[in-house]
């Protein structure tokens, strides 16, 4: 259990950790394909939900890579050297093809973003009770077609500061970096994005296909780029969404992983959103419900971590239905 003390103590001084491939070739090779035929099948949304697979075998994978022994280990180390109850969670889901595109946007942000602006969510995101972090399992490994992820490790340790003055500061680099993109994007291009990635102290991960990352919800990241030199072989559809040579697509399957106060404090800014963010308590409750099917073991677990938020905002479970 050493190696996982040493993640458990990376996650808490730089806001991640990297669990190395625990995924046979033969068994990503199937993950790729299948996934392909069913975003195929509908028509190439940027995302799917673990629900929305028609092949079980996909999803039966999927679930064996999330709860694998590795995964396990560190979640149990975690709860030990922070004195926490914590779980996997939803919502899980499969990106295809999420990449940044450059043209529009650097991609730099915190998944807690929204939380910010609750005083509510302040008190709980510096809190030792809070836990939460974005699990990435990457299905190719993170190369010039920006095939996994980047951080600027220890930023989440800003949140954790309750001196706002502090934070402000601490945050001054990536919002120069940020003026400089929107007032003069001509010249931010013909910089070299080696320069801004010193300059940030950002790191992109080196990960392989069948690499696991947990990173901190308050961490400053976005999607690794897409190299230059390959950009005019890539078509974008929006901000977020492009198109690729069929073997450098992009897979990254997504779970949240945390602790009853985070949830809650996540739940707080999704819930007060307009559209589909109301309905993310349903989603979560769907999802745990649908993986019964699969693993009635892990489901409970959901469950238990979830219940005091489900009784907390039950009024956004109305007309609840399965996915049985």
């Amino acid at each position: 259990m050493i190696a996982y003390k040493k993640h458990s103590k990376q996650y808490d001084t730089e806001g991640y950790c990297l669990v190395k491939k625990f995924l046979e070739n033969s068994e990503i090779e199937y993950l790729r394909n299948a996934l392909e035929k069913e975003f195929f099948i509908k028509k190439y949304p940027l995302s799917l939900y673990i629900h929305e697979f028609e092949d079980q075998e996909l999803v039966k994978l999927l679930l064996k890579a999330i709860t694998s022994s590795e995964i396990k280990n560190l979640i149990d180390t975690f709860m030990e050297e922070n004195n926490l109850v914590l779980s996997i969670l939803p919502f899980f889901h499969v990106q295809r093809n999420y990449q940044v595109n450059f043209d529009k946007s650097l991609g730099w942000h915190r998944d807690c973003g929204g939380e910010l602006k609750y005083n509510y969510c302040n008190n709980i995101l510096n809190k030792q009770s809070y836990f939460f972090s974005k699990i990435g399992i990457y299905l190719q490994d993170n190369n010039d077609f920006g095939g996994g992820v980047d951080l600027i490790p220890g930023t989440h340790t800003h949140i954790k500061k309750t001196n706002y003055f502090y934070r402000k500061l601490q945050g001054s680099r990536l919002n120069f970096v940020n003026k400089i993109f929107s007032i003069f994007p001509k010249i931010y291009k013909m910089i070299n994005e080696n320069f801004f990635m010193k300059f940030l102290k950002a790191k992109t991960m080196p990960t392989l296909k069948g690499d696991c990352i947990f990173f901190d919800s308050r961490i400053v990241h976005r999607g690794s780029l897409i190299d230059k030199k390959n950009i005019k072989s890539v078509n974008f559809t929006d901000t977020y969404h492009a198109t690729t040579p069929k073997e450098k697509v992009k897979f990254s399957f997504y779970a949240h992983f945390g602790s009853p106060d985070a949830i809650d404090s996540y739940m707080y800014d999704r819930l007060k959103r307009e559209g589909m963010e109301q309905e993310e308590l349903k989603l979560w409750n769907e999802q745990i419900n649908f993986i019964k099917k699969y693993s009635l073991d892990f489901s409970k677990k959901m469950e238990k971590i979830i219940f005091p938020i489900n009784e907390k905002y039950k009024e956004y479970l109305v007309e609840h239905k399965n996915l049985d």
